[in-house]
């Protein structure tokens, strides 16, 4: 399979979702990136992450 028929693959799948899911890939792409890389860190680094997203936070609060 070449990458055009996978790309045609692709907008046929994504043809076929309901039209009330489509808003909600995108979020849900970046969420399951975002617990995969949780996933392959360590705690200490998570830790990190963490704090520095509530700083973020307070930042613009």
């Amino acid at each position: 399979m070449n990458s055009m028929e996978k790309k045609e693959l692709r907008k046929e799948i994504f043809q076929e979702l309901p039209s009330e899911l489509k808003p909600y890939l995108l979020p849900l792409l970046i969420l399951m990136v975002f617990f995969i890389f949780i996933s392959i860190q360590d705690e200490t680094k998570i830790e990190i992450l963490i704090e520095r997203v509530i700083n973020i936070q307070t930042d613009v609060s």
